[in-house]
């Protein structure tokens, strides 16, 4: 059983004294249970309810009514005993914090987006994250004492399940982030995402100057990059002087990577050049299989010498051998890039390498 239960939309026509016993009474056979409401509706409504068959859960909260009560002095625990309980969205996009009790050791996917992660949750929830395997932070800054960061460097936080993890909203004016990530231990970690935020000019700076901030976070030094297989980058910026210098730069710290999504307003010439495998010299990712660029145009300095060049260095075609020791089998492309790569190819020479590799590989329009 799905339950979606969303504040904004019942306050308008459900009387919350009628509707909580018949809601109380079907809890025990929930499975996927979606909340968009305030503490007071789960505390009052919800708590000592029988949540035996619930596996998904997430929840957005919004302050209450009662400003009078201070966030701390409450504890959300009506979810504490959920045996099945493997998936957490928990959303809170204000600055009002909830002390949420829940079964954290079961977990094995959370989602968390908050305007910032405190020390109380760095230090309580994410203590005891054995089994989770999936881990997405959509996180504006930290909120973190320098005591806890100092604390977290010597005390490692343990994640030995997690083999995904995605870092959303990065900007590079909050260090924190990075120090925090810097402070997890994921001996497992195999896939990464990374989600850089668009951080609007000031009047003493402009677009440019705002996008060469952006910097990539540190690992932990137990952290072992090179048993990465999956890196997915999205960069909103069209003018980072330095992007391709910094992209090629993390990419170096990724040897064994076997696909690559990059979602950028449009790829630079300079991008292709990087990812040309040169007869052994100066080889990035010499094990890919995927590239996509689903998410990107190309920059107007691209021209299809760019592209054949990157793709027959990785690519096997007929009577010629790849310079690298793995087959980029899977290149995957947005329509209008695909069309782009059409009009460039001017005679039948040119037309003749893409066909060529179009049949050695999979191109993929999406």
């Amino acid at each position: 059983m799905t339950v979606h239960i969303s504040m904004n939309e019942l306050c308008w026509f459900v009387d919350f004294v009628d509707f909580g016993p018949l809601l109380r009474e079907s809890t025990s056979r929930w499975v996927d249970c979606r909340l968009y409401t305030s503490f007071e509706f789960v505390d009052d409504i919800l708590s000592d309810c029988n949540f035996d068959s619930l596996i998904s859960l997430c929840l957005e909260l919004y302050p209450d009514s009662s400003a009078d009560i201070a966030p701390q002095a409450k504890k959300l625990d009506a979810f504490i005993n959920t045996p099945l309980l493997r998936s957490l969205d928990y959303r809170n996009e204000f600055h009002q914090e909830y002390p949420v009790l829940l079964p954290w050791g079961q977990l094995t996917s959370m989602e968390v987006a908050a305007p910032a992660l405190s020390d109380a949750f760095a230090l309580g929830p994410f203590k005891t994250l054995t089994n989770v395997q999936r881990l997405t932070l959509h996180l504006s800054s930290l909120d973190l004492e320098t005591d806890t960061l100092l604390f977290l460097s010597h005390n490692p936080l343990q994640l030995p399940s997690l083999t995904s993890l995605c870092l959303s909203r990065l900007a590079e004016e909050d260090a924190q982030t990075g120090q925090f990530i810097s402070c997890l231990e994921m001996p497992a970690f195999t896939e990464l995402e990374l989600v850089f935020e668009w951080l609007p000019s000031t009047d003493s700076e402009d677009d440019e100057d705002v996008a060469s901030r952006i910097t990539f976070p540190h690992f932990h030094s137990s952290v072992d990059l090179g048993q990465l297989k999956i890196l997915s980058i999205t960069f909103p910026y069209e003018d980072d002087p330095d992007g391709v210098d910094k992209l090629v730069a993390f990419l170096c710290l990724v040897p064994n990577l076997h696909e690559l999504w990059l979602c950028h307003y449009d790829i630079p010439s300079a991008v292709f050049d990087a990812l040309t495998l040169k007869n052994g010299h100066s080889e990035i990712l010499p094990y890919l299989q995927l590239l996509n660029f689903s998410g990107s145009g190309f920059a107007g300095d691209v021209g299809i010498t760019h592209v054949l060049s990157m793709l027959e260095s990785r690519c096997p075609l007929p009577g010629r051998e790849t310079n690298g020791p793995s087959v980029l089998t899977q290149f995957i492309l947005f329509p209008y890039a695909v069309q782009h790569i059409a009009t460039m190819c001017v005679n039948d020479e040119i037309r003749g390498r893409w066909d060529d590799l179009c049949t050695s590989m999979l191109v993929i329009s999406r």
